[in-house]
C-alpha cells in the first residue's frame, strides 16, 4: 500500500518532472478525506495518504515557480468497485450518499483551472476535512474509529493493519 500511495508518486512525478518542464502538464495526485485524519482500522492507508497530501501541497510550492501546478485530490467514499472488493457492507442510505467518479473528475479538472492545489469534492468532505484538523489528534482518531466501525472494517482487521 505504501509502494503505490507513496513510493510510485515520488518515483514517477521524479522522472516526468523534466517532460513536464519541457512541455507543460500537471500532477495530480489523488490522496482522500482519510489525508485530514487518523483512521484507525485503515491506518496505513490512512498515513499514506496523508503523506501524499502534504508532499503534493509542498511540491505545489516548489513547482509554482516553473508553471508545474501540482494538485492534492481528496475524495471522499466513491462509488467504485472497492467496498464490494473488500466485502464491506453498505446500507442503502451510505450507498446513496457515495459520490461518483464523474463528480470527483469533475471537481478536480475545475480546481485544475483555477489553480487549486487542493481540491476536496463535496461539502460533507469538506467540512469533516476542515473540522477534523481543528479537534485534538486523540479525539479525531477515536471519532474516525466510531465512523469507520460503522463499515464493519473492524472484522476485516483483526491485528493492525499492516503489521506482519
Amino acid at each position: 500500500m505504501l509502494q503505490v500511495n507513496v513510493a510510485a508518486p515520488l518515483d514517477l512525478t521524479s522522472r516526468l518532472l523534466p517532460e513536464l518542464r519541457e512541455r507543460g502538464g500537471a500532477v495530480i495526485n489523488v490522496a482522500s478525506v482519510s489525508a485530514f485524519q487518523p483512521t484507525p482500522y485503515l491506518a496505513t492507508y490512512g498515513a499514506g495518504k496523508a503523506f501524499l497530501l502534504n508532499w503534493s501541497l509542498a511540491l505545489h510550492e516548489e513547482l509554482r515557480a516553473h508553471g508545474i501546478p501540482v494538485q492534492a485530490l481528496c475524495p471522499g467514499p466513491t462509488r467504485t468497485e472497492i467496498f464490494r472488493r473488500a466485502g464491506l457492507s453498505l446500507g442503502e442510505k451510505e450507498e446513496a450518499g457515495l459520490a461518483t467518479v464523474e463528480a470527483v473528475v469533475r471537481a478536480s479538472l475545475r480546481g485544475l483551472a483555477h489553480g487549486r492545489p487542493l481540491v476536496v469534492p463535496g461539502w460533507r468532505n469538506k467540512v469533516l476535512a476542515t473540522c477534523s484538523g481543528t479537534l485534538p489528534r486523540a479525539w479525531a482518531a477515536w471519532l474516525s474509529g466510531r465512523v469507520l466501525a460503522r463499515y464493519r472494517l473492524k472484522q476485516l482487521t483483526p491485528r493492525a493493519e499492516g503489521v506482519q
